[in-house]
């Protein structure tokens, strides 16, 4: 009887690991695909800002400190993304340049704006 006991949850886990080896694949993928997204919205709210930037836009006009704090918002999901996903390199790879991304927007967006209170 015990033997049986022991063979049943031997199948029980190996059932259960089986099931966990197919969905972290799956989430993993889905996981990268929405990274992938943000990082596309994230890089033309990037190229928008510096163009505007660039033209010497007035900070209302292209509203640039909001940009500025979409641009972080984007990048501080992209990094929580990354983190439910420790050791995977694209993702923490897209979650470096979302930083980058951030920083560099905020420096040049403050230089040419006054956003305090408006997270830019």
């Amino acid at each position: 009887m015990r033997a049986l006991r022991i063979a049943l949850l031997g199948l029980l886990l190996v059932g259960c690991a089986s099931r966990v080896a197919v969905a972290e694949p799956f989430e993993l993928e889905s996981a990268r695909d929405e990274a992938r997204e943000l990082t596309d919205e994230l890089s033309a709210l990037d190229e928008g800002a510096a163009a505007a930037l660039r033209r010497e836009a007035s900070c209302e006009e292209a509203d640039l400190c909001a940009i500025g704090a979409q641009i972080c918002s984007l990048s501080e999901r992209l990094c929580a993304i990354a983190d439910r996903h420790a050791g995977d390199r694209e993702l923490a790879s897209r979650c470096a340049d979302g930083r980058r991304r951030c920083a560099r927007t905020r420096e040049r967006v403050q230089e040419a704006c006054d956003c305090e209170g408006e997270g830019g």
